[in-house]
């Protein structure tokens, strides 16, 4: 990389001359001169590499390159001391500053002398031996060359035997053929030549192949020699006779001439005017790697893009190759290893056969096959110099100015969408582009990119709106060529394991796995390398912090966006070459950040949060941000600029500003950034947000030049009206060229101002930006707008005054707008309309219409159009319901971690059906579209809302199964709530049988196609049990336990196995926290909607705990309700198995399906079964205190010392609440209550003790070998068992043995008989009793890891009441503040024995009150609200049940 080098120390001296720092300043004149003749050297230098041939750098390419290095790092220390020096405001002393210059001045004249030598060198090796290799010319050039099958080019060869032979309009006759490296163009190029409708067309054919360094005179003589079969093999003529041979032996007859491997645009120049162009039919066929090339030949229409191969076709390549064609059919154990193979080879049939090539002479063993599936395919195609070769030509073809450019791909990991917007200005910030202003390199990155692109070693991605690439990645094989060109190069360097063989004196460090960063001999190797230019920690996001490396002075990229820093890291500061930085952090930016005095870009996101309260103070940057005079472009998330404090302060180089909120819009801030060009400006609503925005006031204040805008409010409120109508839109730059505005809910006549701007040419409104029915768009409104996104709206009716309206319109693209009826018909004539997209839109008469207007232009003889059709069942999703659409409830998070960007909670997600109230907040995450209709009530369960919908045939078990596992993906890498997931093929099957029954209209079960997650202690026949203990580790049950059968039987399907025992498990509400106790798997899993609904064990208060945590309802059953059979004992007495679900509904509904008796379990209740759904009836028909008599006992011990104040004034407030709906409430003492703790931890553990017992590794568990049986048993049981199951066998078993029974457990059960008296004396008071269901809300995770007492004193609250073997069910109550944000708070109801129907059928109506009580004191400013408990309860009344009998 001598160019790179070169450029970068051109630019460095550039600096150098312009900054004069203090020790060039004070130097002597010669110092000074010497370094401007550097300058004039590398200028001229850089002149010549660029005319210099590839070939010819080989030999000198690396002095080069270290002379230019050398020069550089000495220049960099000298910038890098002067700023340290000023920062600190000390002077350095003569002696470092003479040192320096000494150092200065012979690296310099060294360097110079270098490129002297090496230009002599080079004159010296000027004179090129002559080319004696004779051309072999052929009259047939595909004898001898055996035929091999084509795959995934039939519709190809089809397509372009029709353009060949049916007299098609050609521009020049000439159809090009362009593709990357070993895509297969010159197949489909032989295909076409010998076929035999081919071969009969044409009166002669010629088959050449051209390659990167052809002379014209052999392609001449290889055409004639096919052309003319008697032409004399010694054929001797100058050229120009030789081509005037050509054209009159083409002239007059339909000919076909294949121009194969072309790679230059000048050679279109040199021969086609040869061909005679005479209208009969004749064609040339071109192909080449180079999409300019096969433009210069003809027009676009005509050039053929070669696509990859699908995953089918790509097995069949390889099955092929691998077993020939006669032997295609490999043994089964190898079918699913070689798919995966072939899917790893991303499509690329040079790929596929490299990789076939090996597998051929290899094991055909399923166990090789999985390993190179798994990891060795790379190595495989890094190893084929063949196929290397191939690629290499693609490389060394390549302008000396882009190389750099390229082999930076490399840092990006396998697959990886890479932004073009952020690769640009790495680019820069690297120094290797040339140019000296900002402006100028922008442009030269693009041309860069677009040069890349169009030599195919990089495929553009993603289009941008107006036509550019927004996001492009890499193919696997030119990714193996970057990394291995730019290692051997020193250019850079990927660490991806612990030896890091090569990173010596490498100028670029890459870690795609931040972990690397935790172990010591990767850490000392990185700090060994004094001169690093960059660090790129591009890979998977790490929440975690890990010692990163920053000891690099002369760094000037650091890309840490992917590591979450808790603590700024004051390291930073000191890398004063800084150009790019990027990082994740939450806290507040030092004034120091201000001494990053050449810092251009600035990009600083936040990791998951709870969006800030409306009362949280706004964050700002420090005021020194207004020093920093280079930065260029600006993100910075949930801060603001300060206003200056001085006349003096401006920034003026910034062009980009985003993520900003509407504060830093003021004059005083806008018009110190005299050049910016792109705004982003990010809004954070309050819940009760009812006043307009002023933000868009002082947007007039934009420079004439801005280009594009971006207003976006997180989390919109549709139900509230942000801006006042009479409020208008205020003037905006007058050349915008785009505009992107979400979740403002303006009228639809507000957009006239907009409509207006002469410019604009790509407009994004999207999540109600615009509100209303009607939109007419009228004459000469948006003269000049190219692309249009419609995303979430209300729209109805869409009408355009006349043909002079978006007159300029290429495409336009509608995103769930579910009532918009029709396309206005004038877009049958907009010329140059392109595309028209629809994304989830229900109206099939909106896709009706697209298709009408595609057809009406191609009657009109107009260009043709593209209509897109992408719907929810394309995709695996479901269908709207009713008219609402099917949204996932988030991990109440704002921002979320990149790379990809958003690779958790994708744009468009798919998850299963939720209630109305909790679309709007849904918008700051998703970009689904919230309902029309503020009316429309919301589903009284999901368990109800899924039976009814796959009844009515509105969506199938199959999509919602789907859409389930999808969210579950999604969210697990940040939750780890399923300790096993069953394989998407089992669930699928189940819901596909599912679909059949319904499909043939045979019952099915209640739980019809409901995901249920089962405790990882509650067998399942299908999957592992391990109750998250090594002892049961790879343990497969032969049965199914009760309870998991009743569901099966009842048509549930079983989605995975919540942890056990979940220490490594987040809450949902906040991912530092803990869930709760050993049920909280199974309660996150239902908090973060992945799963409905779940089962959990209750032993002393465990599904009750973490419905607290995790605010959703747990409902723990009377013991004896549901059978324990296939449930792991601990305590057998008091283990019961629970129910998690999102509303009262769901609890009650799961309830039912599994309790009664069974004959398996002699403590099940032979009691009767009540239906729980029919006992419920509509509030509607009840009296407005549907619970006058109602008598409720609150317990007075759970409201004193030791329980959180705010966990009390939620309970107090939901208490209130419940007697103005009529309850009589009086305050309940239990003495005995504070004596269940120590009972319950002394029966818990004794009966542990006994059923722990039989895990010897004999009978049960895993074993360890030993040499007695007394070791086999010690040795299990202590590998097995972890400390606190240790812990609590041997509390039990002491409290067992024969000196302490009577003091312990024995004493222990007669408190079990009084706290059991005592609750039965209070609810013969009382119908209902209430407590707090924990003291505090979820505690950070670890925090009461060294402190057991404090751990255990969480379950006060519960334990009691599986004392008493009674039913309670805990719902949540209230938010309190907590953490980065709101944490639920829940409140438990103990009820009577087997009274569990009393108490879902009150608390339907509870939770509507219980919500309303807690919103005040609600502190979460992210929208949820009492919009969160209406997703919780289902809370409005019409859809509210009750128990008739209850009043």
């Amino acid at each position: 990389m001598a160019f790179a080098a070169v450029i970068s120390l051109n630019h460095t001296i550039d600096v150098l001359l312009r900054s004069s720092p203090i020790s060039i300043r004070n130097a002597k004149r010669s110092y000074k001169k010497i370094i401007k003749l550097a300058h004039q050297v590398t200028e001229s230098l850089k002149e010549l590499l660029m005319t210099w041939e590839f070939s010819m750098m080989k030999g000198v390419e690396k002095d080069i390159r270290e002379a230019a290095c050398r020069l550089e790092d000495v220049l960099e220390s000298v910038l890098a001391s002067d700023h340290q020096h000023l920062v600190t405001q000390s002077q350095s002393p003569d002696g470092d500053q003479t040192s320096y210059l000494e150092k200065v001045k012979e690296e310099t004249e060294l360097f110079i002398r270098t490129v002297y030598e090496i230009k002599e060198r080079l004159r010296d090796s000027s004179v090129h031996e002559e080319d004696n290799t004779t051309v072999s010319l052929t009259t047939d050039p595909f004898r001898d060359e055996k035929t091999s099958k084509m795959f995934g080019l039939s519709s190809d060869l089809i397509k372009l035997k029709d353009m060949l032979t049916g007299y098609s309009v050609l521009h020049d006759g000439s159809i090009s053929i362009v593709g990357m490296a070993g895509i297969g163009k010159t197949t489909l190029a032989k295909a076409l030549y010998v076929d035999p409708l081919i071969v009969n067309h044409f009166e002669c054919r010629a088959f050449v192949s051209v390659g990167p360094k052809y002379k014209l005179v052999e392609v001449v003589l290889g055409i004639l020699a096919q052309i003319n079969p008697w032409i004399d093999r010694t054929y001797e003529e100058s050229e120009g006779e030789l081509l005037s041979h050509l054209f009159k032996c083409l002239k007059g007859r339909r000919y076909l001439i294949v121009l194969d491997d072309v790679w230059s645009w000048t050679f279109k120049d040199q021969i086609t005017e040869y061909f005679p162009c005479e209208e009969n039919g004749s064609r040339t066929i071109v192909t080449t790697r180079i999409y300019d090339v096969a433009r210069s030949f003809t027009w676009a229409d005509d050039i053929h893009r070669m696509q990859f191969l699908n995953e089918d076709e790509s097995w069949q390549l390889l099955r092929e190759k691998v077993f020939g064609e006669k032997h295609s059919c490999p043994p089964d154990e190898l079918q699913e290893a070689g798919k995966k193979i072939a899917v790893m080879c991303q499509g690329l049939p040079l790929a596929i056969v490299s990789v076939a090539n090996h597998l051929s002479s290899a094991d055909r063993t399923a166990e090789y096959w999985n390993k190179v599936g798994e990891k060795d395919i790379s190595a495989i195609s890094n190893a084929d110099e063949e196929l290397l070769k191939v690629l290499y030509l693609s490389y060394e073809h390549l302008l000396i100015q882009v190389k750099a450019c390229f082999l930076y791909l490399g840092v990006f990991p396998l697959d990886y969408e890479i932004p073009v917007s952020k690769l640009q200005k790495l680019w820069i910030a690297e120094g290797f582009l040339q140019g000296n202003y900002w402006s100028s390199l922008q442009s030269y990155a693009k041309n860069c990119l677009r040069e890349l692109v169009s030599h195919n070693v990089v495929l553009a991605h993603q289009k941008s709106s107006l036509n550019g690439i927004k996001t492009c990645r890499v193919h696997l094989v030119f990714r193996l060529l970057c990394i291995r060109e730019a290692g051997q190069e020193k250019f850079l360097h990927i660490i991806d394991s612990n030896t890091n063989q090569g990173i010596e004196s490498q100028r670029r460090l890459c870690i795609n796995n931040n972990v690397l960063f935790g172990i010591k001999d990767v850490y000392k190797s990185m700090a060994s390398i004094s001169n690093v230019r960059s660090l790129l920690c591009i890979g998977p996001y790490h929440e975690y912090p890990v010692p990163i490396c920053l000891d690099f002075n002369l760094l000037r990229v650091l890309d840490a966006l992917t590591i979450r820093f808790f603590v700024f890291p004051v390291e930073v500061v000191k890398l004063v070459r800084l150009r790019y930085l990027s990082f994740t952090y939450n806290g507040k930016l030092p004034a120091s950040i201000s001494r990053l005095q050449t810092l251009e870009c600035l990009i600083v996101r936040q990791s998951l949060r709870v969006i800030s309260s409306a009362t949280h103070q706004e964050s700002y940057l420090p005021i020194e941000i207004w020093t920093m005079q280079a930065l260029r472009h600006l993100h910075i998330m949930g801060s603001n600029l300060p206003h200056p404090n001085s006349d003096d302060a401006i920034l003026p180089n910034l062009v980009t500003l985003s993520g900003i909120s509407g504060r830093s819009c003021m004059p005083e801030v806008i018009q110190r950034i005299p050049n910016l060009k792109k705004l982003g400006i990010q809004i954070e609503l309050s819940p009760d947000a009812n006043e307009p925005l002023h933000c868009f006031d002082h947007l007039s204040y934009l420079n004439d030049e801005h280009e594009s805008l971006k207003c976006v409010i997180v989390n919109p409120n549709t139900a509230l009206q942000v801006f006042y109508p009479e409020r208008p839109i205020p003037i905006l730059p007058l050349k915008l060229k785009k505009l992107n505005l979400s979740g403002l809910g303006l009228p639809w006549k507000r957009i006239s101002i907009i409509a207006q701007l002469e410019e604009l040419q790509a407009l994004k409104l999207r999540c109600y930006a615009f509100r209303g029915q009607n939109w007419k768009i009228y004459e000469g409104q948006f003269p000049q707008l190219e692309f249009l996104q419609l995303e979430d709206t209300d729209l109805e009716d869409w009408e355009v005054s006349n043909y002079q309206c978006l007159c300029r319109l290429e495409c336009l693209t509608i995103t769930h707008c579910y009532k918009l009826k029709k396309l206005p018909w004038n877009f049958q004539i907009i010329q140059d309309l392109k595309m028209i997209k629809i994304d989830d839109c229900s109206d099939p008469c909106l896709v009706d219409s697209a298709y009408e207007i595609a057809k009406a232009r191609k009657e009109k003889g107009l260009y043709g159009i593209q209509v897109c059709i992408d719907s929810s069942d394309d995709k695996g999703k479901l269908k709207p319901l009713g008219g609402l659409t099917i949204a996932a409830k988030p991990l109440l998070i704002s921002k979320l971690p990149l790379p990809p960007e958003n690779a958790i909670l994708s744009s468009n997600p798919t998850t299963p059906p939720l209630p109305y109230h909790h679309y709007h907040h849904l918008k700051c995450l998703h970009s689904s579209p919230v309902p029309a209709s503020a009316t429309a009530p919301p589903p009284p369960s999901q368990i109800l809302t899924t039976r009814k919908s796959l009844l009515s045939r509105q969506t199938s078990a199959v999509d919602l199964a789907k859409s389930f596992l999808d969210r579950l993906r999604r969210t697990e890498p940040h939750l780890n709530s399923f300790l096993h997931v069953s394989p998407d093929e089992a669930i699928l099957k189940q819901a596909e049988e599912l679909d059949n029954k319904i499909k043939n209209n045979e019952a099915v079960g209640p739980l019809a196609g409901v995901l249920v997650g089962v405790k990882d202690n509650i067998c399942t026949y299908d999957m592992p049990s391990t109750a998250g203990s090594r002892l049961l580790e790879n343990y497969w049950p032969p049965f199914d336990a009760t309870a998991v059968r009743k569901l099966r039987e009842s048509g549930a399907i079983v989605v995975g196995r919540p942890i056990w025992m979940s220490l490594v498990t987040a809450n949902p509400w906040d991912l530092s926290r803990v869930p709760g106790g050993s049920s909280g798997g199974s309660a996150a899993a239902v908090s973060a909607r992945q799963c409905m609904v779940a089962l959990g064990s209750d032993t002393g208060g465990s599904v009750r705990q973490p419905a607290s945590f995790c605010g959703v309802v747990g409902l723990k059953p009377t013991y004896g309700r549901v059978s324990r059979y296939g449930l792991v004992a601990y305590a057998s007495s008091l283990d019961v198995i629970g129910c998690f679900g999102s509303s009262v509904a769901d609890a009650g509904i799961l309830l039912n399906s599994i309790s009664g008796h069974d004959k398996f379990d002699a403590t099940s209740s032979k009691r009767e079964v009540p239906d729980y759904q029919s006992q419920f009836v509509a509030i509607d028909y009840l009296e407005s205190k549907p619970l006058k008599g109602l008598r409720v006992g609150v317990i007075r011990e759970t409201l004193e010392n030791g329980v959180d104040s705010e966990v009390i004034s939620s309970v107090r407030d939901a208490v209130s609440h419940l007697e103005e709906l009529g309850c009589s409430v009086t305050e309940v003492s239990l003495p005995s209550f504070s004596l269940g703790l120590p009972a319950y931890y002394i029966l818990a553990s004794s009966e542990s003790s006994s059923n722990l017992s039989r895990y010897d590794g004999v009978r049960y568990g895993k074993q360890v070998p030993g040499d007695e049986l007394n070791f086999l048993y010690a040795d299990s049981r202590a590998q097995g068992f972890g400390s606190e199951v240790k812990m609590r066998i041997l509390m039990g078993t002491y409290a067992l043995s024969a000196g302490y029974y009577d003091a312990y457990y024995k004493r222990a059960q007669q408190v079990r008989t009084i706290i059991r008296n005592s609750f039965k004396e209070a609810l013969d008071k009382n119908d209902i009793l209430i407590s707090p269901a924990a003291p505090s809300v979820a505690y950070k995770i670890g925090e009461k890891k060294n402190d057991p007492l404090a751990m255990y004193t969480g379950d006060i609250m519960t334990v009691n009441v599986n004392l008493a073997g009674l039913p309670a069910l805990v719902l949540p109550c209230g938010f309190v503040e907590g953490g980065s944000g709101g944490l639920p708070v829940g409140f438990q109801m103990i009820g009577a024995a087997f009274d569990e129907v009393g108490k879902i059928s009150l608390l339907s109506v509870e939770s509507i009150q219980c919500k309303l009580v807690s919103c005040s004191s609600f502190r979460c400013s992210n929208g949820l609200g009492l919009e969160m408990f209406l997703d919780l309860f289902y809370g409005l009344s019409k859809l509210r049940m009750i128990r008739i009998g209850q009043i």
